[in-house]
Order: C-alpha cells, then sequence, then structure tokens
C-alpha cells in the first residue's frame, strides 16, 4: 500500500491505532509540525501520539480529500479533513476542527509532515474561560 494510503487508514481511526504501524508510512527521520509542536524523528512522534492518545476517549479524521502536487524532487500531497474527538475528562462532548495536511513523500515514505488548523476552534475554545472571552472578542470584531 503506499505510504499515503497508509497515512490516511491509520488517521480515521487514529485512537484505535497501534503506533508500531507509524513505521509503515513515515521515514525514520520524519519532520512533523502542527501550531504546537515541531518534531523531528519517528521516535518523538511517536512518543507525542502516545501521550495525546492517554489523554483522548476517542480521536478520528474524516478525510475529504487527497491532492497531490508533483515537483521534481519529491511528491506533494494535501489532505483535506475534520478531526472528531472526545476527552476522557469529558467523553460525552464532541470537539470538531478542520484543518489541511502537508505530506512530502519520496522513495522510502513520508518524510514531512506539516497540519494547518485553528488552535483556537480545537483547543481554547473549548476551555471555559476562554471560550466565553474568544466569543466576546469575535462578537465585537463582528460588529465593528
Amino acid at each position: 500500500m503506499h505510504p499515503v494510503d497508509e497515512f490516511c487508514k491509520y488517521f480515521e481511526q487514529f485512537h484505535k491505532s497501534p503506533s508500531e504501524n507509524l513505521r509503515k508510512f513515515y521515514t525514520k527521520d520524519v519532520e512533523f509540525i502542527d501550531p504546537m509542536n515541531h518534531l523531528r524523528g519517528l521516535a518523538e512522534i511517536n512518543a507525542y501520539f502516545t501521550k495525546f492518545n492517554e489523554k483522548v476517549a476517542a480521536c478520528t479524521f474524516d478525510i475529504f480529500s487527497v491532492d497531490k502536487c508533483l515537483n521534481k524532487e519529491h511528491d506533494s500531497y494535501y489532505i483535506s479533513w475534520t478531526i472528531n474527538l472526545s476527552l476522557r475528562s469529558d467523553p460525552t462532548k464532541l470537539i470538531q476542527s478542520d484543518g489541511v495536511t502537508h505530506l512530502k513523500v519520496n522513495k522510502t515514505g513520508i518524510f514531512y509532515h506539516r497540519d494547518y488548523f485553528d488552535v483556537g476552534q480545537l483547543v481554547y475554545e473549548n476551555i471555559p474561560l476562554l471560550k466565553w472571552i474568544i466569543k466576546a472578542i469575535k462578537t465585537r470584531l463582528r460588529d465593528t
């Protein structure tokens, strides 16, 4: 199976996917970037995903599109998705956020993974006090 297909399969059931499956699509020296992290290497990503999964009751990704872009050095893919997340602290509350992943792939697998998403929508707006403050700011911006 192609590394990008393995990647999509893994993230569609993220909370159930064993971390040893990361080797099926990532290279050992993969670089991972999201709005809160910059990790290098399979071991760092594995540790991050393991810690993340300890906090979630469920985490899946609905993948809407996978678009391939070619260049001379490697293939690039852009994947649009929605994360569906519930935390162990409140498993009945569903948190959702839309995002896009940029992957760079060579002959050995995915060597670059960058996620773009609204960290406010995913994190800050789900903390009661911050949610109220952000809502007030958005209301003021809309009214001006």
